[in-house]
């Protein structure tokens, strides 16, 4: 059960659901909560109101109601802006992709037609905005399709905005008792076809969490995986999740029986969490197999 959505102190930041308030930006329990095997995209129920037969009238009602009321909250100032605003994403509607998905961390949703951020639901199914999923590092992101050249040149503007970014982000709060951290350091396909990646997703004072993702670049479904790797300084591990760890730096984790087969293309991903004890938080390289 999942409760924090973001926001905790340094003793229970593992339980935030969202990293910095970012709903775009799942930590390692809110990937697990959220898009895991037994998470709540794959037991939610939809509710009977939005069944079939009813869509069209709860269409209609939800634009009359919330155009009314967004056009009371909207102070005159900005209304213009919020329009020109509308207009543009119309605009851009008509040269996006078509046939295009998103890989979220190894699992393909479609492409949201109508939402610009975040997640939404459409024709029965989940869906994330195009510029939410185009932002997501590599190997992820937006992937197939064919696309106009105007819509081309906006998403690999954004594609590319985001693959800078992404090596190295650094935000600290205005009170500075804790930090979030994004980092991560790779490593190559093995022989096996397996990749690793070991992703920094949180840190405070004295401490960190992170994320190691097993790709497989591979043709064929992996059984089993092992990942290896060593901290060069003072981190130190204080627990793990989803992935039998050994050792004592250096440290190995092994597959449990419900993560293990990795289909071609596809990620998984266990947690960590240390002690830094002094030293800077690390981002050491995954050898897998």
């Amino acid at each position: 059960m999942g409760w924090s959505w973001s926001g905790n102190g340094s003793c229970c930041v593992p339980l935030d659901i969202v990293i910095n308030w970012d709903p775009a930006s799942l930590s390692t329990w809110g990937n697990f909560l959220i898009n895991s095997a037994n998470g709540i995209k794959a037991t939610s129920k939809l509710a009977t109101i939005f069944s079939s037969g009813t869509s069209s009238s709860i269409s209609s009602s939800v634009k009359s109601s919330s155009s009314s009321s967004i056009a009371s909250s909207v102070p005159r100032s900005s209304s213009s802006s919020v329009i020109s605003r509308s207009s543009s994403v119309a605009s851009s509607n008509s040269s996006i992709a078509t046939g295009a998905q998103c890989n979220w961390y190894g699992t393909l949703y479609p492409l949201c037609a109508t939402n610009t951020s975040g997640w939404g639901y459409e024709n029965n199914k989940s869906c994330i905005a195009r510029t939410t999923c185009a932002a997501q590092p590599a190997p992820y992101g937006i992937v197939g399709g064919t696309t106009s050249s105007s819509s081309s040149v906006a998403v690999s503007s954004v594609i590319s905005s985001s693959s800078k970014s992404s090596s190295s982000i650094v935000s600290s709060s205005s009170s500075s008792k804790s930090s979030v951290a994004s980092s991560s350091s790779s490593s190559s396909a093995a022989a096996t076809g397996l990749s690793c990646v070991y992703v920094v997703t949180n840190s405070w004072s004295g401490g960190y969490q992170g994320a190691i993702r097993v790709t497989n670049k591979g043709t064929s479904t992996t059984n089993g995986w092992t990942a290896t790797w060593q901290y060069a300084g003072a981190n130190r591990l204080t627990s793990s999740w989803n992935a039998t760890v050994t050792g004592a730096n250096p440290y190995s984790a092994t597959s449990l029986s419900w993560n293990g087969n990795v289909a071609a293309g596809q990620t998984v991903e266990f947690g960590v969490q240390g002690n830094t004890n002094g030293g800077a938080v690390e981002a050491p390289a995954v050898t897998c197999k």
